[in-house]
């Protein structure tokens, strides 16, 4: 008896810092190489030829239009494939469920779709292993408001605003009875990426010196601490002034701090809860940076229920 080929929903969130899908986490980075490494951890091979994940950063564009360039593409089929990895499976018929940030949803989503649904097989490797997906359908979905879409009941009574902090943009999506709304939606590009170069630059200026990604992360996941490393100190001042500005922009939005909900989350939630001053009654955290690809597989799946239903 012929096995059937499996049928799975993949979310993939797709930021400008980290790709994330319900179990894998990577960073946005990709560059094209011409000769084939002994060790193949990260190496994509498509099209006749070969890339590697430790390339570089995507290009930040200012139009946020991810299409523009094929790294998306590529990186996508890379989160398939770790995802496919992470369920035992290298041949599937794909569901895809992707989002976007509500200020751009409605003039980039079809744009998007098409991109991503460009060729419904494909045939590639990872890591030197062999993949076979055929793109059935492919949703976009409103990045923010799906990382609490299994949890909508909670966010249902009066007024909420959800803080999404990437890495390229700070989203905020004041949301009513488990609503959102779309006309107050607003975006600052002053996210995550801008604060790390911002702290490499004062590093640089101050000491002559560099300091990594993981240095300054693991300041992030640290939380707050006295010492007498010269280096974390400013890292830890630059945390500090920058959920200043966080707070500074969410008022000039016009949101009331002390009577507003607010839910932070995105890679910048956790400068927010361990550098931030908030009130910690009207504040919480999704922290979980898988959240949004975790939310586009349970709406998909909640309307392939509705639909069979």
């Amino acid at each position: 008896m012929e096995n059937k080929t499996p049928r799975i929903i993949v979310g993939v969130d797709h930021g400008f810092k980290n790709i994330k899908t319900a179990h894998t986490l990577f960073p946005a980075a990709i560059s094209e190489i011409k000769t084939k490494p002994e060790n193949l951890e990260d190496i994509l091979e498509y099209d006749g030829k070969l890339y590697s994940l430790n390339g570089e950063q995507v290009y930040f564009v200012d139009t946020q239009d991810k299409t523009q360039t094929e790294d998306y593409y590529l990186l996508t089929l890379a989160a398939i494939a770790k995802e496919m990895k992470a369920r035992n499976l290298t041949k599937a018929n794909i569901l895809l469920a992707v989002g976007l940030p509500f200020k751009w949803f409605d003039k980039q989503k079809d744009n998007f779709k098409n991109y991503l649904m460009k060729n419904s097989e494909v045939v590639f490797k990872f890591e030197g292993k062999r993949y076979v997906i055929s793109l059935e359908a492919c949703k976009v979905f409103v990045q923010g408001h799906s990382a609490i879409a299994p949890n909508i009941s909670k966010y249902a009574e009066g007024h909420c605003v959800l803080v999404d902090i990437g890495g390229g943009t700070m989203v905020v999506l004041p949301m009513f009875k488990g609503k959102p709304l779309i006309e107050e939606c607003m975006i600052d590009t002053k996210a995550s990426l801008h604060l790390y170069t911002m702290i490499k630059q004062r590093i640089e200026s101050e000491f002559y010196n560099e300091i990594s990604d993981y240095d300054i992360t693991e300041a992030i996941n640290s939380g707050k601490q006295s010492t007498n490393d010269e280096y974390l100190n400013i890292i830890q001042e630059e945390l500090e002034k920058y959920s200043e500005y966080v707070f500074r922009r969410l008022k000039e939005f016009r949101i009331n701090l002390e009577r507003t909900p607010v839910v932070f989350m995105g890679g910048g939630s956790m400068i927010i809860k361990n550098f931030g001053s908030y009130n910690a009654n009207k504040t919480s955290f999704v922290l979980d940076l898988n959240a949004n690809a975790k939310g586009y597989e349970y709406i998909m799946q909640q309307m392939l229920k509705r639909k069979r239903g």
